[in-house]
C-alpha cells in the first residue's frame, strides 16, 4: 500500500467521530485531537463484521462531512477554470464532488484497520495548518498537514485539504480534472462524476493509489 493511500485511510478515519460527541470546532488543534481520540474508541468498539459498505458510507456521510469544507475544496479543485463557470454549475459540481468523495472514502475505509494506527497532533506554527504525525508499527512515521479554514461568522474550523509528505489531495485532484475541464467544461466533468457515483464506484477508482505497493 502506498504512503498516500495509507494516509488517506488514516486521515479520513481520523476525522470521523461518534454522533453523540460535542466536537469543539473553535480551536483546530483541540478539534482534531478530540476527534482522533473519540474515533479511536468508536472504531475499536465496532466489530469488523459490522463494517459493511452501507455502514462505512454512513460513517463518512454523518461523521466525516460535517468537519470537511467540501465546497471550498471543490472550488480549489476547479482552480482557474472556476472563472468559466456560473454559480449553479459550481454548486452542482460541489455536490457531485461531495458524493464522489463519499464513495471513494467508503472504498478506502474497507481497507482500514483502526487497531494499527496512532496519530499525534503537533503544535501549530502556521495559522490554518495543523501538523500531525501518523504512526504505524514497523513503518516510519509520516508527517502530514491538515489545512483548515475558519468560518468568519460562526468561528467554526473545518478541514479543506490534507498534505501527506508534501502531497496535497486537492492539488492532486486539480491536476486530474484540469485537462477534462479545459477540453469539455464543468458540465461534462460533473456528469462524469454523477455517472460514476450512480453506477457504484469500483476498486478501479483506487488504482492510482496502488502503484508502488
Amino acid at each position: 500500500m502506498t504512503v498516500f493511500l495509507r494516509i488517506l485511510l488514516i486521515s479520513f478515519s481520523f476525522l470521523t467521530v461518534s454522533s453523540w460527541a460535542a466536537v469543539d470546532t473553535s480551536d483546530p488543534a483541540v478539534m482534531l485531537t478530540q476527534i482522533a481520540n473519540e474515533t479511536s474508541q468508536k472504531l475499536k468498539a465496532t466489530n469488523t463484521e459490522q463494517h459493511t459498505t452501507e455502514f462505512l458510507r454512513s460513517v463518512v456521510q454523518n461523521d466525516l462531512l460535517p468537519h470537511v469544507d467540501y465546497r471550498y475544496a471543490a472550488l480549489k479543485v476547479l482552480g482557474v477554470e472556476v472563472r468559466q463557470t456560473n454559480k449553479e454549475q459550481r454548486e452542482e459540481f460541489s455536490e457531485a464532488f461531495k458524493d464522489y468523495m463519499v464513495g471513494t472514502f467508503t472504498l478506502l475505509f474497507k481497507r482500514y484497520d483502526p487497531n494499527r494506527h496512532v496519530i499525534t497532533v503537533d503544535p501549530i506554527r502556521i495559522p490554518g495548518q495543523v501538523p500531525a504525525r501518523f504512526v504505524e508499527e514497523g513503518k516510519p512515521d509520516i508527517k502530514v498537514i491538515f489545512y483548515m479554514r475558519q468560518n468568519s461568522k460562526t468561528g467554526e474550523w473545518k478541514v479543506w485539504d490534507l498534505a501527506a509528505e508534501g502531497i496535497s489531495q486537492v492539488e492532486t485532484k486539480n491536476k486530474e480534472f484540469r485537462p477534462l475541464l479545459r477540453q469539455h467544461g464543468i458540465d461534462f466533468v460533473t456528469q462524469q462524476l454523477r455517472a460514476k457515483v450512480d453506477g457504484g464506484l469500483s476498486e478501479d477508482e483506487l488504482a492510482g493509489f496502488n502503484s508502488g505497493d
